[in-house]
């Protein structure tokens, strides 16, 4: 297997499942959709978000023994703490989020993205 066939396996594994579970998340919206050009931007951002994240958790793996408690919590905190960032700048901001429903819609988006490149990476 060459590494181009081995990187679009991995992205299928990884990139699919969540868009399965978008999809979802989007029919439970059916009254009021989203518009698709910030669902889209919520997904790619997550997506980006998880690039973002790396170097600081690589960076708290310097200060703390690894795979300990700390660790572990301020990893979650740096992944919270990016899609809660790309999500506010991204979508809640904006005027398209009137309804409740629509922060957890865009939040799920924008962590399905993150998992995606994820899963992706790992995969990897």
């Amino acid at each position: 297997m060459d590494i181009l066939q081995a990187f679009t396996y991995a992205s299928l594994g990884g990139i699919i499942p969540c868009l399965i579970w978008l999809v979802f998340w989007l029919r439970e919206a059916h009254e009021t959709p989203e518009p698709k050009r910030i669902i889209l931007a919520c997904f790619i951002g997550g997506m980006l978000t998880t690039l973002l994240v790396f170097p600081f958790e690589y960076v708290v793996t310097l200060f703390t023994s690894d795979g300990s408690l700390v660790t572990l919590a301020l990893w979650a905190f740096i992944e919270e703490a990016g899609k809660l960032a790309v999500c506010w700048y991204v979508a809640l901001r904006t005027r398209f989020e009137v309804h409740p429903i629509d922060a957890v819609i865009y939040m799920v988006t924008v962590a399905l993205g993150f998992a995606a490149l994820e899963n992706t990476i790992y995969i990897i």
